[in-house]
C-alpha cells in the first residue's frame, strides 16, 4: 500500500513480470553482453565481444524458474 492507503500496483502502473530469456533475441544478448562488459570493467578485466562465444555459453546456463515471495516487510 502506498502512503495514501491504496494499492501499489493498480492502475496506470503494471506489475513487473519476469521475461523468458532468448539467446536469440537481440536485445536480451546486447544487454547480457553489456552487463558482462560492465562487470569485467569492474574487475580491471578486458571484456568480450565476440557474440557467438557468448551465445554459445549461454546456451549451458541452466537458470532456475523465478517463483516470486510475497514480502511483508512494510
Amino acid at each position: 500500500l502506498t502512503s495514501s492507503g491504496t494499492p501499489f500496483w493498480s492502475a496506470p502502473k503494471r506489475c513487473p513480470v519476469p521475461l523468458a530469456f532468448d539467446a536469440n533475441n537481440q536485445l536480451h544478448l546486447d544487454f547480457v553482453l553489456a552487463a558482462a562488459n560492465l562487470r569485467a570493467y569492474n574487475y580491471g578485466l578486458k571484456g568480450m565481444t565476440d557474440v557467438e562465444y557468448i551465445k554459445s555459453k549461454l546456451s549451458d546456463v541452466m537458470v532456475p524458474e523465478f517463483t516470486p515471495k510475497v514480502c511483508d516487510c512494510v
